[in-house]
């Protein structure tokens, strides 16, 4: 299982100690105590609502996301995912609209494109079509909601079977 933290205003989690993962059934209570108490050592000025748990998810996490640029309008991006987000840089990036012939060559463009082909010992490669998907989905988003700023999956985790979003993230600019 996962054990999450429920923190409005928190954007990075795992940066705060607010996810368990991998956590045994007989554990969660230790793992749901744990969560609280390391936001309130690490991040007082915020009140936790509450602990989200779920199934621990097993694949490739991916970031996907999208946001408004000042300068091209709504962009998307993909690239691997959780703590190697922000460590690689290794992403691909379109301006919307973003169909799926863009999504599935942004994939590709990935430096780390040889992790969701499953060449790592025992691998088994992602089914691209459900990420394009999403990436899609994200595209059409910004498009059709104006208020939208922003908008992050991280993770994506993306298996041979599909692809399933763990964490999201909207950010919602000034609107009625």
């Amino acid at each position: 299982m996962a054990v999450k933290a429920v923190v409005p205003g928190l954007a990075h989690k795992s940066e705060a100690g607010a996810v368990r993962a991998g956590v045994p059934a007989g554990e969660a209570g230790d793992a749901h105590d744990a969560v609280r108490a390391a936001v309130r050592e690490r991040r007082p000025d915020l009140a936790v609502r509450g602990v989200l748990v779920q199934r621990h998810l097993s694949g490739v996490e991916l970031l996907a996301g999208a946001y408004r640029d000042p300068q091209f309008g709504p962009v998307v991006t993909v690239g691997l995912g959780g703590v190697f987000a922000e460590a690689l840089g290794d992403v691909a990036v379109r301006v919307a609209p973003v169909g799926v012939a863009d999504a599935l060559a942004m994939l590709r463009e990935l430096r780390s494109a040889a992790v969701l082909a499953g060449t790592r010992a025992g691998g088994t490669p992602v089914a691209p079509g459900p990420v394009a998907s999403a990436l899609v989905a994200l595209s059409g988003l910004l498009e059709r909601h104006p208020r939208v700023v922003e908008a992050e999956v991280n993770p994506l985790v993306a298996t041979a079977a599909g692809a399933a979003a763990v964490d999201a993230l909207v950010v919602l600019g000034p609107g009625p």
